[in-house]
């Protein structure tokens, strides 16, 4: 089995309330890396919490109404850009995207990042763990922070990688390969509610 990212959406946020009371679903899993749309997903107001589904690793909660907007928001300012390898299927996961996400079922407050089996790809112990835990999520909240930057921009969609943000700035580095790599990197185009990993709701 592949080592995966798992995401999931929360009813509200575990700090709060029990577990015992909260309603988890999922959203998208992706092998062997933290693919860009959970990046951007996971980017506002995360922190460090104990996973749900393995003993002895680490995920991370975040915000989940901000993440959101973030990354809808910078798809269809890419998909608007009409510059990105095979754009016509770019076109249509974003739509895919933008429908899932709007669904009933996957509306909720925070979203759960369960991403210990990537972690464990490179850490051999828990303070290993921990410390990648929290460098991945303080260049999640990073990016999450220069994206809002870049749409407050307003670039018109067509000049969009030729701007100096783009072509200068290594924060944006993602956007410059996404021309090209955005099927093997984003993840867009793996939203699911049956993950391989499931929670039991009441």
């Amino acid at each position: 089995m592949a080592n995966r990212s798992h995401l999931y959406v929360l009813s509200s946020d575990p700090k709060t309330t029990p577990r015992t009371e909260l309603v988890i679903n999922g959203l998208t899993e992706f092998n062997y890396n933290i693919p860009y749309a959970q990046f951007i997903f996971t980017s506002h107001n995360g922190y460090v919490h104990s996973s749900f589904l393995f003993d002895g690793k680490l995920a991370i909660i975040a915000d989940y109404a901000k993440g959101k907007e973030r990354l809808i928001h910078l798809l269809e300012l890419l998909d608007a850009s009409g510059q990105l390898k095979n754009h016509e299927q770019f076109h249509i996961e974003v739509e895919k995207t933008k429908a899932f996400l709007s669904l009933p079922e996957n509306q909720g407050t925070h979203v759960l990042l369960e991403a210990g089996e990537i972690f464990a790809l490179s850490a051999n112990d828990m303070p290993e763990m921990e410390k990648d835990c929290v460098e991945w999520l303080a260049a999640m909240t990073r990016f999450g922070k220069r994206v809002d930057e870049l749409l407050n921009l307003n670039i018109n969609p067509p000049d969009l990688f030729s701007h100096d943000w783009i072509v200068n700035d290594k924060d944006f580095g993602i956007l410059k390969n996404a021309s090209e790599t955005w099927e093997e990197s984003w993840g867009i185009d793996w939203w699911t509610n049956i993950l391989y990993y499931s929670f039991n709701n009441k």
